[in-house]
Order: structure tokens, then sequence, then C-alpha cells
């Protein structure tokens, strides 16, 4: 919502009539820009003729192909591109009809400029494929990369190395047989990463494997988001005590976000209880790798079937009554052993205000604090609430 709200505002202020830039801070309302439409386009690089000091002022840039693919026709938008040189953050973000080959040329190459700027920390690449396997040979190394809905063409030349780095990977629905020539390669740019969040699903699964496996030795944190409904399609409803991690030398930090679909608060409950039963075989399954983990997050964010209301008021005490927390408790003090060991238990809520926040985060711990005994006397035990809308996952 705020970034919509920041989108909304430029908006506004690009289809008004010109205001001197000493009405608006320039620093605030050009940060994020969301392009998505022809006459937004021109009118920014209007803007941006006219007033060359507002470039610099541009650090977050979307651009968005979801409501028409040919939007990437814009003449003016490789313009654009080779004006962003404080550019931090870039997206590009398509719809199941987008690929690589319907963007001009001109413009694949300015967005691979782009990808090259010196300051740009992050690359976000959503429902896109067939883009140049290439890509990994950009001679840049990224905080994060984003990939989601995406896949590559063609196969790394074996002679080329790839010189795209990366110290954290997030990873969506990825096709596997299009990463497998990045992933496998010596010296693949997945083998020197730090952190990694993936979906676990059944799509998923293979590219994660592999990934895991590739950067054995250098990962640090892992965070899995898994999702619980009952209406699963087959290659979204996996099992997480299915899941086995392969060998992690120096994995430190472990974190699940369980999105738990439910349509009452009993049946909240009962996917609760499914879900830590899971939790419990896949600390038993993952003992070896369990066993050296410093810290250990668990967020669950309750999520009502459409059409079905829901209560975030009551939430702490309908979570309290799952029947497994004490079961948790025990494997975990019996798998992560480790001396300094942190455990967060985090629980996801809407709330219109801060002071509602507030209120349940308190009700949440006085809820959980006396079902995870082991823990509460190891002095090793957080518990917080989350808003929905600000939640880092």
């Amino acid at each position: 919502h705020k970034h919509h709200r920041v989108v909304f505002t430029w908006r506004i202020y690009l289809r008004s009539s010109r205001k001197s830039s000493s009405t608006i801070s320039q620093s605030h309302l050009f940060a994020d820009i969301y392009l998505d439409e022809h006459v937004l386009c021109k009118r920014l690089h209007s803007v941006l003729t006219e007033n060359t000091s507002i470039a610099p002022h541009i650090h977050k840039l979307t651009v968005s192909l979801y409501q028409y693919t040919g939007f990437t026709d814009d003449e003016v938008l490789p313009l654009i591109f080779d004006m962003m040189a404080s550019l931090r953050i870039f997206t590009l973000s398509g719809n199941y009809q987008s690929t690589w080959m319907t963007i001009p040329a001109h413009t694949q190459s300015a967005i691979f400029r782009i990808f090259s700027l010196p300051t740009l920390l992050t690359i976000r690449l959503i429902c896109v494929f067939d883009i140049p396997i290439t890509f990994f040979q950009i001679p840049k190394t990224l905080e994060n990369l984003i990939l989601d809905d995406f896949s590559f063409d063609g196969l790394l030349d074996l002679d080329n190395p790839p010189s795209l780095f990366f110290r954290s990977l997030q990873l969506g629905s990825l096709p596997h047989d299009t990463t497998r020539s990045a992933i496998m390669l010596p010296n693949s740019c997945f083998s020197q990463m730090s952190d990694l969040c993936s979906k676990l699903t059944h799509h998923t699964r293979p590219t994660l494997v592999h990934v895991l496996k590739t950067s054995a030795r250098s990962l640090t944190s892992l965070k899995l988001i898994h999702t619980y409904t009952r209406y699963a399609s087959p290659g979204e409803n996996m099992m997480l005590s299915q899941f086995r991690l392969p060998g992690l030398a120096n994995l430190k930090f472990i974190s699940f976000n369980f999105e738990i679909h439910y349509s009452s608060p009993t049946n909240l409950q009962h996917n609760g209880d499914v879900v830590i039963q899971q939790l419990i075989s896949f600390l038993a399954a993952n003992a070896d790798a369990m066993r050296y983990i410093e810290r250990f997050t668990m967020t669950f964010t309750p999520l009502t079937y459409r059409g079905i209301a829901r209560d975030d008021r009551r939430m702490p005490n309908i979570l309290r009554d799952v029947e497994c927390w004490n079961d948790l408790d025990k494997a975990i003090k019996t798998r992560c052993v480790r001396r300094g060991l942190r455990v967060r238990l985090v629980l996801i809520v809407r709330s219109s205000q801060p002071s509602e926040l507030v209120d349940r985060r308190n009700k949440w711990q006085e809820c959980m604090l006396m079902t995870f005994p082991p823990l509460r006397e190891r002095g090793a035990l957080a518990l917080d609430i989350e808003d929905a809308l600000s939640s880092v996952w």
C-alpha cells in the first residue's frame, strides 16, 4: 500500500500542471517509479529532460508489462533507462505472454545496461521468459537477485564462466531445466551466495535442491515459504516432512514462513497442527543441519479462503489452542542444541493502526509464552507480531 501511494503521488504530479521543483521534494517524489503506460512514460521522459537534477533521485524503477506487453515498444523507454545513474532496485515484471524476444533490440540493450549499473543492488525478474543466459555473464555483484516465474534461453558457454555474483537469491516458481546449466557450472555464481529464500513446492524442489548443493559451502541463511491449503494443485502441495537438506556446512540461520489457509477458527487450528507436525518431522529428518543452527524463525501467516471474514483480533487466542506446540518445543530442544540458540515465533496479522499491533503483540506473548517451557527456561524464545503490509515476507 505504501508503494502504491508513492506511485499514485508521482502519477498525479505527471498528469497535473507543471510544478516548480521547490514545491515538492524531488528526493521523495521520484525515489520510486512505476511505469506501465505509454503516456506516463513519455511524460516522465519530458520531466527528466527538462530537469536533469531529478534522475539522480530515482533509486527504484519498476517496468510492468502486466497490462500491456507491447509497452516495451515505447520509443522513449530506453532513453529513460539510460538516464538512470543512481538506480538501486530494478524490476521487470511481465505476464505469461512476456518473452525476451518481444522486447525491441534497442530496449533489450538498454535493459542490460541497467543491469550493469554500478549503483544497482537488486534485480527482480518476474514473469519474463527466455532471457538470454548471458545474463549471468554481466560483470556485476548484486546484493539481491529475485527470480519468479522466469526462464533462461540457451546454455552458458563453458569457456566463459559467469561473472555475475549475488549475496542473496530469492526463488519463486522457476523451471529447473532453464537454470541447470547456470547452477552446475564450475565457479557458478550460485556457489558464492550466502542467503537463499525460496518457495517450497514440487515445482521449485528440483531447482532448490541443486542450488542448495551448489551453495553448500557458502550458504549461511535459508528461508523457506511453505503454503498449506486443501485446494492446492499437485505441483504446489508438498509436505515439508518430505524435504531433505543436503550437507550445509555453514548454515547458521533457518526461517520458515507458513502460509496457512483456513475457513474457520477450528479449521485454522487443525491446519496449524498439520503444519507443526510436518515441521517436527522435518527437524528429525534434518537433525545434522539443525544441530548447528544459531537462529530459528517460524512465521505463521493465516490466510482466509475467498469470501471468509477474518478476525485478526482473536488470532493469538485461536492459535494458542493448537495442540502440537509442546511437541514442537520438545523437538526444538532435542534437535537444536547449539549454545546461544535463539528461536523467534512470529504471527502475521492485519492492523489498521500502530496501537492495534501493540495490543496484539502483547496478547500473542501472553497466550504463547507458557506453551514453550524448555525454550522459555533457556531464555531462547522471542514472540513477535508483524503487520501483513510491512512484513519482510
